[in-house]
């Protein structure tokens, strides 16, 4: 009975003891191994999205047609060829919406498509939702990247992707 009892407590120790090992031994893998490439995967999909929209939205900044219309004071009744440049890009970036503010001699103007439609309405630097694009002109960036909500999108959250045209007062 002794000898029974010294090899079941043997036997015991040694199950807890692998048991033990067992664990740290999947916890070290999932640490060092499994959850690193997980999150590199997620960085992965993450960049390839933001340098699709990037790239959309300089696009769309650099747009000849755009920064003719926008040199030329940004006239509403053109504002179906804006349109369109506005749904090629919501293509060619699988974006929800996309905006672009137009600045003028005569005004500064936000336009917004979404749900097949445009809308637009003036900007002013003295209106708190318009601070945004007045800090980022201050900024003299090439873009950057704001998480906002906006009148026309509803009040989901989204990253917006402020990129500027290289044509004066675009």
């Amino acid at each position: 009975i002794g000898s029974a009892v010294v090899f079941l407590s043997v036997l015991i120790l040694v199950i807890f003891l692998q048991s033990y090992l067992a664990e740290q031994d999947q916890l070290e893998r999932l640490q060092k191994h499994e959850l690193p490439t997980a999150l590199h995967s997620v960085v992965n999909g993450i960049q390839a999205e933001l340098n699709t929209a990037l790239a959309g939205s300089e696009a769309l900044a650099q747009n000849p047609a755009l920064n003719d219309w926008v040199k030329r004071g940004a006239p509403t009744d053109e504002l179906n060829m804006i349109t369109e440049l506005m749904v090629q890009t919501q293509n060619s970036i699988s974006a929800s919406g996309v905006f672009l503010a137009s600045n003028t001699d005569q005004d500064t103007r936000y336009h917004h498509y979404e749900n097949n439609q445009l809308n637009w309405r003036a900007m002013s630097a003295s209106h708190a939702d318009d601070s945004w694009f007045f800090n980022y002109l201050k900024s003299n960036q090439a873009y950057e990247l704001n998480l906002d909500t906006n009148d026309f999108g509803g009040s989901k959250v989204r990253i917006f992707v402020n990129y500027s045209s290289k044509v004066k007062n675009s």
